[in-house]
């Protein structure tokens, strides 16, 4: 948790004084895009509020750095257990250091693509808010993933400043095609034992 903690908060001081374009690669042989639900909402731009400034012009003058900070977690992304929050400290040591931070809580369970749809949604208030530029993206874990496939597959590179991911599974996990082994019409074993110890650590 401490080592977490501090290489976080490291590496968001590196991004709040440099910006860095690392969203060119693109996700592999991983398609996200077949996962992320459709509507009729355009993702060309942030949802801004009506009280966004504007320039002469009468368009909107958004800000630069330095820019908010979005925490991305994984898998199911617990609030707090045993006392413990998820990300232990971390958004309070940031917004004492002069940060805006925002800590969502995602879809637990569902598909990257699910969790980059509501991530996006998550993204695009922060920036209505803030009337900034960009965020920039803290994620560990499959929030790492789901960053990825904002970016990549919605079209958000020109909303992040940066991406850091802690712990991400980029090349994939042994331990999700375990769990996708059975007939998907029935929570496998492995899928089970999951679930049950998700289940008893969140006290649900």
């Amino acid at each position: 948790m401490l080592s977490f903690k501090l290489s976080t908060i490291a590496l968001t001081a590196l991004s709040l004084t440099a910006c860095v374009d690392l969203f060119s690669e693109p996700l592999g042989d991983v398609d996200h895009s077949d996962d992320v639900p459709t509507d009729d909402e355009d993702f060309a731009d942030p949802l801004f509020s009506d009280d966004v400034l504007v320039d002469n012009d009468g368009e909107a003058a958004l800000l630069g750095p330095p820019y908010p900070i979005v925490l991305v977690h994984g898998f199911s992304g617990w609030m707090d257990v045993a006392g413990v929050e998820y990300f232990y400290g971390v958004p309070e040591d940031l917004r004492a250091a002069g940060a805006d931070v925002t800590a969502p809580n995602l879809p637990p369970y569902d598909s990257s693509g699910e969790r980059a749809f509501v991530l996006a949604r998550v993204v695009d208030n922060v920036l209505a808010r803030t009337h900034k530029k960009k965020v920039h993206l803290i994620a560990h874990s499959q929030g790492g993933v789901d960053s990825r496939v904002l970016i990549t597959d919605m079209g958000y590179a020109s909303r992040v400043a940066s991406l850091h991911t802690i712990s991400t599974p980029h090349r994939g996990t042994a331990v999700a095609d375990v769990a996708a082994i059975g007939d998907g019409s029935v929570l496998n074993p492995a899928g089970q034992l999951v679930g049950w110890l998700l289940g008893a650590l969140e006290g649900s």
